[in-house]
């Protein structure tokens, strides 16, 4: 039983790798694996939390993208106002009312623009919502470090919950994402 827990527990909320931040993730080889989308959370994944605009290690990994070919979209559960404000910063596609972590706004994004599961690919700083939401909709995921500490209440109060799914899934495998190689996504 336990053991079957751990495999849920990571089948549904373990990413496929983690990084200290989303600017340390090589998305040249990204591309070359065929990828064509990069879903971005906005809050503690791109910017502190609350940001309205970009800033300009946001604007940075736009341009890098932009320089590779991958197409950025920004995927969050930010109210409507806040997210065409900091996507129009961005100057970059959204999907609105994202309700991660449901499924139904990635999966309708992506038939809407001919994406397969195995060309788009989610970057967030949360297990409940940004890594189980990638699950959802069958496309794999890479968790960064939260940018800052400073975090509203509902997402403080998610974190523990976080911690202990780490526990239960492993600790030692969790950590371990952080060695997969790009390539192997």
């Amino acid at each position: 039983m336990i053991k079957s827990l751990r495999e849920k527990v990571r089948k549904s909320f373990f990413p496929d790798k983690t990084v200290e931040a989303v600017i340390d993730i090589d998305f040249e080889a990204l591309k070359r694996q065929g990828f064509r989308v990069i879903l971005l959370d906005i809050d503690n994944t791109l910017v502190p939390h609350g940001t309205h605009s970009a800033d300009e290690s946001a604007l940075k990994i736009r341009d890098t993208l932009d320089n590779i070919g991958l197409a950025p979209v920004v995927c969050s559960n930010a109210k409507s106002e806040r997210l065409f404000s900091f996507s129009g910063s961005l100057d970059v596609e959204c999907i609105k009312d994202a309700k991660k972590p449901a499924p139904h706004a990635i999966n309708d994004f992506m038939q809407r623009n001919d994406i397969k599961a195995d060309e788009i690919i989610m970057i967030g700083d949360q297990l409940i919502t940004d890594v189980l939401a990638a699950r959802r909709a069958g496309i794999p995921v890479i968790l960064c470090e939260p940018i800052s500490k400073k975090e509203v209440f509902y997402v403080r109060l998610k974190r523990p919950l976080e911690r202990l799914l780490v526990w239960i899934g492993g600790k030692d495998i969790f950590n371990a994402l952080r060695e997969v190689k790009i390539d192997s996504l």
